[in-house]
């Protein structure tokens, strides 16, 4: 029974260990959602000349699925988005279909440098704190497996 509670403690340890890795891990892949969808909204609005609401919507599906989901529950509270970047990705949002297409070409171009800037810092923030953190979750869990049997 003891080693049981001890196995299942570890089990728990790796499972957050994992949880804070894929914290990481959403919020990189989020910015390189946003990244494309800027792309695809310049690409769209220079050619085809298409309503942004269009646009979105034809280009939701190519996104991963927590994106599509982080994007439609921006309101409530999501444990992947910190404020800022609630508050980044509304501002975006909120920005798009306010003038002609040269200023919502310049518009999302400056978003898109933006969340470009975010993605490399996300990615960097993966692989060192989000690495960090779930092998130190992982080795704290071992050290107590150890300690206790």
């Amino acid at each position: 029974m003891k080693l049981f509670l001890l196995l299942l403690m570890l089990v728990f340890f790796i499972l957050i260990g994992v949880c804070v890795y894929k914290f990481y891990s959403v919020r990189h892949s989020l910015y390189a959602d946003m990244v494309y969808i800027c792309k695809s909204l310049k690409n769209n609005i220079s050619f085809s000349k298409d309503n942004i609401k269009e646009i979105l919507n034809s280009n939701i599906i190519n996104l991963k699925f927590t994106t599509r989901k982080i994007l439609n529950s921006l309101d409530s509270s999501n444990i992947f988005l910190k404020n800022d970047d609630r508050e980044i990705i509304d501002k975006f949002f909120s920005s798009l279909g306010k003038g002609n297409v040269d200023y919502e070409i310049n518009n999302i171009t400056y978003h898109e440098n933006n969340f470009e800037n975010l993605k490399e810092q996300a990615l960097f923030d993966l692989k060192n704190k989000g690495l960090l953190y779930m092998k130190l979750i992982i080795i704290l869990g071992l050290v107590f497996f150890i300690l206790l049997i």
